[in-house]
C-alpha cells in the first residue's frame, strides 16, 4: 500500500524500515513492511514502488541485515535505480564482529568488504557486473563509497552514491 506522496517536490528523501513515528527521521518519506502509519507500506525485497531517480537520499538504519542474502543485490540495485544522479544511500548495519549481528531475525551478515563488493574494487580480475547465483545471473549496479566507518558500537555506516 502506498499512501499519497507529495507530487510538488521533484525528489524525496526515503527512509527504508522507518518503524513507528518515535523512530522516524524528520523530513523523510517512510517505507516499512509493517503499517505504522507511514507513507509506504511495502517490502523492500519486492523493489521500491517509486519512479526512477525519484529520491535524493535513501536512509536505512538496521534494516539491511533483515534482508534475505539472495535479495541483497536486488535491493541495492533498486536503491541505485530510485536515486537521482549524485543521490546518497546511507546504510547502517551491525558489523559481523558484533554479537548483535547474530540474532535470529538477522539474515545477512556485513563487514566493510560487503559494501566494497558493490564498488567492483575487491578483486580486479572478478567480473562483478554479472554475478552467477545458481542458474540466475544478477546484474550488479556499481556504487562509489563516500564514507565507510565502523563506529565503537560495532555498527557499520556506509554512504554510497550510484555510479551512473
Amino acid at each position: 500500500m502506498v499512501r499519497r506522496l507529495c507530487s510538488i517536490t521533484p525528489t524525496i528523501r526515503l527512509e527504508i524500515g522507518c518503524g513507528n513515528s518515535d523512530h522516524r527521521r524528520d523530513g523523510y518519506t517512510g517505507l516499512d513492511i509493517i503499517d505504522h502509519g507511514q507513507a509506504i507500506v511495502w517490502d523492500a525485497e519486492d523493489g521500491l514502488p517509486l519512479p526512477d531517480a525519484s529520491c535524493s537520499e535513501i536512509y536505512a538504519s538496521h534494516v539491511f541485515e533483515h534482508l534475505h542474502q539472495e535479495k541483497l543485490i536486488d535491493v541495492f540495485n533498486e536503491c541505485w535505480r530510485a536515486l537521482e544522479k549524485g543521490g546518497t544511500l546511507w546504510v547502517v548495519v551491525p558489523s559481523r564482529n558484533r554479537a548483535e549481528a547474530y540474532i535470529p531475525s538477522h539474515l545477512t551478515l556485513f563487514d566493510e568488504a560487503t559494501f566494497k563488493f558493490f564498488t567492483g574494487g575487491l578483486n580486479p580480475d572478478y567480473n562483478i557486473e554479472e554475478l552467477h547465483q545458481g542458474a540466475a545471473v544478477h546484474v550488479i549496479k556499481m556504487w562509489d563509497i563516500k564514507e565507510l566507518v565502523t563506529n565503537n558500537r560495532g555498527d557499520i555506516h556506509c554512504k554510497m552514491i550510484p555510479r551512473k
